[in-house]
């Protein structure tokens, strides 16, 4: 029998690798354990399943674990990070990082001071978000500059953010906070104003509170008698903590639609106005994605009532490109700036009675 290959030849590539990348929404607790000495990681869905596997409910690593299940709305899962008793932090959370990288905030069951220090290096090289909380009284001492949270702040650490709590030797409300901000995409959320469940409020005065947010450390406290909610939402450097998360997710989906573009183009991406303009779409993909989750401004109007747009992206023209850089194939200058969202923590409103108006 003949073959219709000979009439019709048909070849199809398959243009559709996909590339995953690391969720935002997966945290890692770091403690001391000896649950499962063959693996670095365990994932746990209920603090329960660490009751079954031995451990005590008074180890810090469950009352951490207990306290991000705790939440209303909370994480799927949790990774425990072991440490062994002899090595540093920094030793196990290579290791760690090595077995298993696929999460992004980091939690230290341990309050000792000069390993959440080398917790919060670590963090800051490998582009991790790492949260804890002290009980030390220095921190609301407006006297004071040794306490941890200005230990944090001298060395501006962009990628850790601590805690001021009264009772934070037993309680972990860096992971309860955490836990429930994870919930929401970056972007879409604020680490201030949240309600916690299962955390002690702290009874401050306003100016232990103004000590406390000078030093960029976030506070959990009761107002009008009758609700507590977390002031401030800071990593130790000043920025707020859900714009370096939704920084770290629009790096990555950045990449992963511009390398997407790269491998799945058909035979090559060209060297051309028409592929610099497929890079710029890549790119202005993730831009949109930033706009729909809530990191990026929508397009808004000013006084004028003339557009100011979410986002501007500039691309060279292929005819501005160097041959050098042409010959060594690579493209540069693709630059793009967007307007962050943020968020309303404050509101101040003046009014005016009288008999007219």
């Amino acid at each position: 029998m003949a073959k219709i290959d000979r009439l019709v030849n048909v070849n199809i590539d398959l243009n559709s690798t996909a590339i995953a990348g690391k969720s935002f929404s997966d945290m890692l607790i770091l403690g001391e354990h000896t649950l499962n000495t063959q693996t670095r990681i365990l994932v746990v869905t209920d603090p329960n399943e660490l009751l079954d596997l031995g451990l005590e409910a008074t180890n810090p690593l469950y009352l951490a674990v207990q306290a991000a299940f705790a939440q209303g709305t909370h994480v799927a899962q949790v990774f425990i990070g072991r440490k062994d008793s002899e090595e540093t932090v920094t030793d196990a959370l290579a290791a760690i990082a090595k077995e298993n990288n696929d999460w992004y905030g980091l939690a230290f069951a341990s309050r000792e001071s000069d390993d959440v220090l080398l917790v919060a290096a670590w963090a800051e090289a490998n582009g991790k978000l790492f949260v804890t909380a002290s009980s030390d009284e220095n921190i609301i001492n407006a006297g004071q500059t040794d306490d941890l949270a200005s230990q944090l702040e001298k060395k501006q650490f962009y990628r850790t953010a601590c805690i001021y709590s009264h009772k934070a030797n037993e309680e972990y409300p860096e992971v309860a906070l955490m836990s429930y901000a994870f919930t929401f995409y970056p972007g879409a959320e604020t680490w201030n104003l949240k309600k916690l469940a299962g955390v002690s409020y702290s009874p401050l005065a306003e100016g232990e509170y103004i000590a406390a947010s000078k030093k960029n450390a976030t506070t959990f406290e009761k107002f009008n008698g009758s609700f507590a909610v977390t002031q401030g939402g800071k990593v130790a450097a000043g920025e707020w903590i859900d714009v370096i998360r939704f920084r770290d997710w629009l790096v990555q989906e950045v990449q992963i639609n511009v390398t997407s573009l790269l491998i799945n183009s058909y035979g090559k991406l060209p060297y051309t106005d028409q592929g610099i303009e497929m890079v710029g779409k890549a790119i202005r993909q993730a831009l949109d994605l930033g706009v729909v989750r809530g990191g990026i401004a929508p397009v808004e109007l000013d006084d004028d009532n003339k557009e100011i747009p979410s986002y501007v992206i500039t691309l060279p023209r292929s005819a501005n490109i160097s041959a050098n850089n042409k010959a060594k194939r690579l493209l540069q200058d693709v630059k793009f700036s967007a307007r962050l969202a943020g968020a309303i923590h404050l509101v101040e409103i003046k009014g005016n009675l009288s008999y007219s108006l």
